[in-house]
């Protein structure tokens, strides 16, 4: 092997000259047994679906079982929905991209991801669930007036469509690779599909389907993990993937020492400030106790005990596959590094999101290697099929019902129908030109829903003052910043709020939620606060108490601490960010030339000529992704 190593170094500078002037990429193209393997799987997940979906429409009879599931799904069943619900393709694809280009700061997207629902469980699950009704919508509907609904709504579909048109993209493209068709065909069967069985069976069909769904995608995730884990090196810690990549960690140091260094990331070439992990935690975690799907799911529970530990289950599973596609995200890297770089080859922006299949075609049985295809699928309908519902039911139940205050119970659960059908219809439409975004778009769903839906939910649960004028400003500021900063790419007017790295913009959610709080807190307080004992009594018992005391969670101060502390933040979040005034030189060679080369010193130069300019097609070529 040595003497293998020491006559490809004879031949470095002249691999280098050619990488420099002419990239070569690496383009991926499944095997026959992938193909036909991942086409069956598809065919049988679909099927399944529909087939689920129509077994479910029996079980109909009332607006509580389309809406709500008859409020029936325990603790286990509802976890494992919830956690496909809110795993999506962006997770299961887009996720791993970002890994193999942003290494370590990830940790604190994964972090963030499962920190969200540590929050929930806390702060909201056991409330709403008290409540009970379908949908958070309803809850703001209840405690703060139809208008506050009304407004709520439409945020819910602005930040719906930001998931959902990158959710119907991926699973076009997939469709695409798998079936040689082409984007928009494979767009409206796959899009037709979730419609279809999401319509027919509402939130029985969409419960059933996505506990299965989460099913699949563990399986799918866990097994190739596992597999390429111990083809690249890793022991038998390998078989709980999490822990397998730490075998790894040895060669990550030879080839690239700067993967772990927590504020220097993209190859080592861009910093990372405390203010962007701040901005990660705020973004994500916060944004995830606001996401209207993943709500939802708590009316479904049939008891207070079985939300808690939906969550518990929940938090357990979207942990597993998070810190499993990490697992997969560094493997990723170091098999581009090792294998594919050392063939001269590069990764597109196209196949980045195409890793875990790339991988797993060329580490594992063909078998196997069809399971990410099924398992990215699965992802993206669980989450489509969530949000199709939550639209259903924010305008089949919640809008209709204050349009047509007594209508029937059937004529509820026919316009969730055609809500419902509508929502996918129309996404598809929005689908077969869509931007150039996937996992960019869910990011700012989450923006969107920190900015609108959280302030107005903690708020609203935990502080007696908070009144309709309050709530109604905050949504509209909320709604309207995270717009218009979405459209302008972090910028207001000629003031640009934060502007460098990739997906630097949730920095911009600490701005918008902050602003949201600072506007209830204000409103709410210049307007009187609360004044209906009926809304006041009710939080006292969405909260356990048997008897009404009208001190109980009323604290002005409280209120006002937080919206001191809320401004501070906007102001902070604000201020440009020194540490991206200018990036820092390359890491020095020692840190990034592979061990191997180092048989002489020319060797080890040209190691790191290849290295460098690798490293800098690479980022430019991932910037889409």
């Amino acid at each position: 092997m040595s003497r293998l190593l020491a006559l490809i170094a004879l031949f470095l500078p002249a691999l280098a000259l050619a990488q420099a002037e002419e990239p070569k990429y690496y383009v991926f193209e499944p095997s026959g047994a992938v193909s036909t393997l991942g086409i069956i799987y598809t065919l049988l997940m679909m099927g399944s679906f529909l087939y689920v979906g129509w077994l479910s429409k029996r079980r109909v009879a009332s607006s509580d079982d389309y809406f709500a599931a008859g409020r029936s799904f325990g603790g286990l069943s509802n976890g494992l929905a919830m956690s496909s619900n809110y795993m999506s393709l962006a997770t299961f694809l887009g996720f791993t991209a970002l890994l193999w280009k942003m290494q370590y700061y990830v940790v604190a997207l994964v972090m963030s991801f499962t920190g969200g629902f540590v929050l929930i469980s806390i702060a909201l699950a056991p409330a709403l669930r008290r409540w009970g009704k379908y949908t958070s919508m309803q809850f703001i509907g209840e405690r703060f007036g139809q208008t506050a609904k009304v407004v709520a709504v439409i945020c819910m579909i602005f930040l719906a469509q930001l998931y959902l048109i990158g959710q119907m993209k991926g699973v076009g493209n997939v469709f695409q690779v798998m079936f040689h068709w082409d984007y928009t065909t494979g767009l409206v069967v796959g899009g037709l599909v979730v419609t279809a069985y999401v319509t027919i069976g509402g939130m029985y069909g969409l419960s059933y389907n996505q506990t299965l769904q989460a099913i699949i995608m563990l399986i799918a995730l866990y097994v190739p993990a596992t597999i390429i884990l111990l083809k690249l090196g890793a022991g038998p810690a390998s078989f709980f993937p999490p822990f397998g990549y730490g075998e790894l960690v040895p060669q990550m140091n030879e080839v690239m020492a700067s993967y772990f260094n927590p504020f220097l990331t993209v190859n080592g070439t861009v910093p990372m400030s405390f203010k962007f992990y701040f901005g990660v935690f705020f973004s994500i975690a916060c944004g995830t106790m606001g996401l209207p799907h993943i709500a939802m799911r708590y009316f479904t529970a049939p008891s207070i005990r079985d939300a808690k530990m939906s969550t518990l289950w929940g938090t357990f599973f979207i942990g597993l596959v998070f810190f499993t596609t990490f697992a997969i995200g560094f493997a990723a890297k170091l098999y581009t590094v090792n294998e594919l770089n050392a063939q001269g080859l590069q990764i597109q922006p196209k196949e980045a999101d195409l890793l875990i299949v790339v991988m797993s075609q060329a580490l594992t049985p063909g078998w196997i290697a069809a399971m990410p295809v099924a398992g990215a699928l699965a992802a993206g309908f669980s989450t489509i099929a969530g949000l199709l519902m939550v639209i259903g039911t924010g305008l089949g139940s919640d809008i209709y019902s204050t349009i047509n205050p007594n209508a029937a119970d059937q004529s509820k659960i026919k316009m969730g129908y055609i809500f419902t059908a509508l929502g996918g219809l129309a996404t598809i439409g929005l689908a077969l030109n869509p931007p150039d975004f996937l996992l960019t778009s869910v990011i700012w769903a989450f923006i969107v829903a920190a900015s609108t839906f959280t302030p107005v939910l903690i708020l609203g649960i935990w502080w007696k003052g908070a009144n309709k004028p309050g709530a109604i400003a905050g949504l509209l500021v909320g709604g309207i910043l995270s717009g218009i900063l979405f459209f302008s790419k972090g910028k207001l007017g000629d003031f640009t709020l934060i502007d460098a790295g990739p997906i630097v913009h949730l920095v911009t959610g600490i701005f918008t939620m902050s602003a949201a709080w600072f506007t209830i807190v204000v409103i709410s307080l210049l307007t009187g606060g609360e004044k209906n004992e009926k809304i006041l009594r009710e939080i006292d018992r969405i909260h356990g108490w048997q008897n009404y005391d009208p001190k109980r969670y009323s604290s002005n101060t409280f209120a006002l601490v937080t919206a001191a502390f809320a401004l501070a933040l906007m102001v902070w979040s604000a201020i440009p960010d020194p540490t991206y005034a200018k990036k820092p030189e390359a890491p020095a060679a020692a840190a990034t030339a592979p061990a191997a080369d180092t048989a002489t010193k020319a060797a080890a130069d040209t190691a790191e000529a290849v290295k460098a300019a690798t490293d800098t097609a690479a980022d430019t070529a991932t910037k889409a992704a």
